[in-house]
């Protein structure tokens, strides 16, 4: 996919959330790309908290498809935005590596918060992609 959608994407998250105060990080394959991974990236995953889920809910003026998912410990919010899947998540899995400590990025002129690379291996290891966790341990080893 275009990286432009995405960035568009993510400049209108970013103004639909401004003065919000919601906590809120990059997750997925969104979150390695802004780090400068080379993954090809086709939508984007945003956690935050129960409360950040609501104050998204209630600011995102867009139709979208909430899901419960038990089996991943989540509730998501599902937007289509110009062709580009958005998800807001929150999780209830206690287990799950949630990230407290978030490092704001610019990317394209956008202030991103991000899950640190670090938390990113943590993750995918929890969530039983491997391949992605090697993909950034091989990125956080090679030579800048």
């Amino acid at each position: 996919m275009d990286h432009t959608k995405i960035l568009q994407v993510l400049q209108w998250f970013l103004e639909m959330i401004s003065g919000s105060g919601v906590y809120w990080y990059l997750e997925g394959r969104a979150n390695l790309l802004v780090q400068g991974i080379p993954v090809t990236c086709a939508d984007i995953d945003i956690t935050t908290t129960k409360e950040g889920y609501e104050k998204i809910k209630s600011l995102m003026a867009l139709p979208f498809t909430e899901l419960h998912e038990p089996h991943k410990m989540k509730h998501a919010l599902h937007y289509n935005i110009a062709g580009v899947d958005l998800e807001i998540a929150w999780y209830y899995d206690t287990h799950k590596p949630f990230c407290t400590a978030v490092q704001v990025l610019s990317w394209n002129g956008l202030q991103l918060h991000t899950a640190p690379l670090l938390h990113a291996i943590a993750f995918y290891e929890y969530i039983g992609k491997h391949d992605r966790a090697e993909l950034i341990r091989k990125h956080l080893q090679s030579p800048l």
